[in-house]
């Protein structure tokens, strides 16, 4: 993993790019083995599949902008394109890191909830800005040996207005009321929608899943991969609250190889099985299939 100690005009360099590229201007980006491409945003046709692949230094700052699947990506000429905002591949690659590294408390407070009216809210930030992140933390935590954590990434068709696509607001639900009983527990709510596309390309995905595609493949024609959520942040956000041994409630075992890379210590699994309708099998089927999701509950993560 990349150090996390780096220098403020890395971040500046990608900032700065971000910048230029939501104002339409086009910026050039270096890579590592020295090719220049002119990236510039551009519109987006339904359906159209990405020429470019994911991994793409320039595609990767594409979503930082927070612009896929609006992209246009051309190589310079050598000697062309001095008159652009430079960027380097080394910069794109470190951001994520940077970013996590930099989440600091910024505000908290006591907000009851139905289930678990001793809970209060914990505001996170990076220190250069972006989406807040959530901890919303039920009694007492750090009074217990393996606290019960669950890392939630925000989706706002299941959790806020109950769509039936998805599990997502079940899953929300059913760990609070696990926490509850246990009287401790923390939900990381991560602000990484549609596994981290955002909500208006996840929307663009539902279209192409509507025309047959599975929620990997949709991803994919978008131009992202299948899922492009960055668990460090929740790493970073645990260590603050000084939990570094947990008990994980989750049926994704790529969270756990996230977090214990990222020093958290995961002691337990404990699954989360939501109920399968017509609405939600495809999507279900295809987590587990394709993203090695143990929706059965039978999984061992140690």
């Amino acid at each position: 993993m990349p150090s996390r100690k780096l220098p403020s005009r890395i971040v500046l360099e990608v900032e700065r790019a971000i910048s230029d590229l939501r104002r339409g201007e086009p910026v050039l980006l270096e890579t590592q083995d020295k090719q220049r491409w002119s990236v510039m945003s551009g519109e987006h046709k339904p359906g159209a599949k990405a020429l470019t692949q994911a991994s793409h230094p320039a595609v990767q700052l594409m979503k930082f902008a927070g612009l896929l699947p609006r992209a246009i990506v051309q190589k310079v000429k050598a000697g062309a394109g001095k008159d652009l905002l430079k960027v380097t591949e080394k910069a794109i690659r470190h951001y994520p890191d940077t970013l996590a590294a930099s989440l600091t408390k910024v505000s908290e407070a006591h907000v009851p909830l139905a289930n678990a009216k001793n809970t209060r809210i914990i505001a996170f930030r990076p220190r250069f800005g972006h989406e807040d992140h959530l901890a919303v933390v039920i009694g007492d935590p750090s009074k217990q040996k393996a606290p019960y954590v669950r890392v939630h990434s925000s989706c706002v068709t299941g959790d806020v207005f109950g769509s039936l696509r998805c599990d997502c607001g079940d899953q929300l639900h059913k760990a609070i009321a696990i926490m509850a009983r246990q009287k401790a527990g923390v939900v990381l709510y991560l602000s990484q929608e549609g596994r981290g596309i955002g909500i208006a390309s996840k929307l663009r995905a539902y279209e192409l899943q509507d025309r047959g595609m599975d929620t990997v493949e949709a991803n994919e024609a978008l131009g992202f991969a299948a899922d492009e959520r960055d668990f460090a942040l929740a790493s970073s956000m645990l260590k603050q609250l000084h939990l570094k041994h947990i008990t994980l409630i989750t049926n994704n075992p790529a969270k756990i190889e996230a977090l214990e890379k990222n020093g958290i210590r995961v002691e337990k699994r404990i699954p989360l099985v939501t109920k399968v309708s017509a609405y939600n099998r495809r999507y279900l089927d295809t987590k587990a299939h394709k993203l090695g999701h143990c929706l059965s509950g039978a999984c061992d993560t140690q």
